[in-house]
């Protein structure tokens, strides 16, 4: 890693670490705050290393996470029964 350019260390790094978290949040190891506070944490780590106006990042494609296929959702999804 220590030779890798910042766009390379966000891939190798960043991405595989956002996975892992939304691997957690699937399998219910991870809360909603921890999935809040790691995105923000790379999106500040992010920026400092690769800023928005940096031409490695300047043309890159606009991206979104979502959770569970939803755009943002405060709780999990259920399942209504009805009798």
């Amino acid at each position: 890693m220590e030779n890798s350019s910042p766009l390379q260390f966000v891939e190798q790094v960043v991405v595989p670490a956002l996975e892992q978290i939304g691997d957690g949040w699937e399998s219910g190891d991870v809360a909603l705050s921890q999935i809040y506070m790691s995105g923000r944490i790379c999106e500040k780590l992010v920026d400092t290393i690769l800023p928005p106006k940096d031409p490695q990042r300047k043309y890159q494609p606009k991206m979104a996470i979502t959770i569970g296929g939803y755009d943002f959702a405060p709780q999990r999804p259920t399942t209504k029964i009805s009798t």
